[in-house]
This record gives structure tokens, sequence and C-alpha cells, in this order.
């Protein structure tokens, strides 16, 4: 089994006007360990409601709590789907249904103001109890494409 993702970066014509609402996230130097449990969030302008299937026409985030791996390889072994160590697993918090959801793969997953993967997939009703999301990890080998790619530290 091959893990892959397809990797895109945007180059935009003129640097962002940074203010409070648009400031740069970092990369973390090495690829890191994402204890089960720590509250994350994730953003996009994915549906909002799988049933409706309309995108959001606003960005939108969702806080996600992490689920260990051997938790989350439980939740999708029924759909043959592998978890490997270079994905990480969220989900919603208890009591709450925020996810993500289609339209939003590509996105980040953010923690401790760090950017450590990208959403991925999930199941096929966003926010489905007791199954996450899953990210892709950012390895230390996808954050040397990035830094080679962009010419960054």
């Amino acid at each position: 089994m091959v893990d892959w993702c397809i990797s895109i970066l945007l180059q935009l014509e003129k640097p962002a006007k940074q203010n409070k609402k648009v400031h740069v996230i970092a990369l973390p130097k090495r690829e890191e360990h994402i204890a089960a449990k720590k509250i994350c969030s994730v953003a996009g302008w994915g549906l909002t409601d799988s049933k409706k299937k309309t995108l959001s026409n606003v960005l939108r985030e969702a806080n996600l709590e992490i689920v260990d791996n051997k938790t989350c390889k439980k939740a999708y072994w029924k759909n043959q789907q592998p978890i490997t160590s270079s994905m990480i697993c969220a989900g919603p918090l208890k009591k709450r249904n925020d996810d993500s959801c289609n339209g939003d793969s590509g996105g980040p997953l953010i923690c401790d103001n760090k950017y450590v993967g990208l959403i991925s997939f999930g199941p096929p009703i966003c926010g489905t109890p007791g199954m996450p999301g899953v990210h892709t990890r950012l390895t230390d080998n996808y954050l040397k494409w990035i830094r080679d790619t962009t010419g960054g530290d």
C-alpha cells in the first residue's frame, strides 16, 4: 500500500495584506506528533450540510478533537480504508457536529497556530459520530518539498 497526496501550492500575484483576520501561519520545523484529544481547527468553503449539497459562500472554521490512529482505524475498517502514520484523524467535539466536509479538501489543519495537516477525506455524512475526518500529516518529506518549492525556511 502506498500513501499518496496530490500537492499543489498557489503563488499569489502580490503579497496578501495582513491584518487581524489575515495572517501567516507557521509551518512546523519538523513533523509533529499531535496528541489525541488536542483541539485543532480546520477551515474551508465546503458543504455546511451533507444533505443540502451547497457550498459555503464564506470561509468557515471548525474546532475538532484529534483522534488517535488506532481508534480511527477501527472507524474505517469497514470501508477498507487504511489509516497510516502519515494521516491525522480529527472529529467533531462532543455534543457538536462541526466538521470539515466535501469541498474542504486541501484546507488546513491547524494545531497550536501551526499548519500540521491538510483536510483529506471523511465519512459520507459529515459530522457522523464515531467517524472522524482524515487529514494528510505534514511529514518531514512534505515539509521539505514545501520548503524546496517555495524557497522558504
